[in-house]
């Protein structure tokens, strides 16, 4: 068994931002699974229906109908805005994690190669 050190100086913000869309788009995804039968739970309860019921009763002016498109639209937009954010986020530390690494040194690793 042979170790080597390696330091880890640079990182391709370029790869780090398109993995991060990659990943957080599996994460929007079950973002919106997740939703979904969060929403067929409440739904069954007939909580939904209690509110509509509480809105009509008020009398203010606009009639609200809370159904799955409805829950699944502002939840894919709230999703989309994390996705986008998330991933630019990561964007910006690849590039501070670029300037530490020039300025500090970079991240130590150990490999260890095994004899097969």
């Amino acid at each position: 068994m042979r170790r080597v050190r390696r330091t880890l100086r640079h990182v391709d913000p370029v790869s780090v931002f398109k993995l991060s869309l990659f990943f957080y788009a599996i994460g929007l995804i079950v973002w919106l699974v997740f939703v979904a039968i969060l929403y067929s739970m409440v739904e069954a309860t007939g909580v939904f229906d209690s509110i509509e019921d509480v809105s009509r009763g008020l009398a203010l002016g606009w009639r609200v109908e809370i159904d799955l498109w409805f829950v699944e639209k502002w939840a894919l937009l709230i999703g989309l805005i994390f996705w986008i954010l998330l991933s630019l986020t990561n964007l910006v530390i690849s590039f501070l994690y670029n300037i530490g690494a020039d300025t500090i040194g970079g991240i130590k690793m150990t490999f260890v190669e095994k004899d097969d």
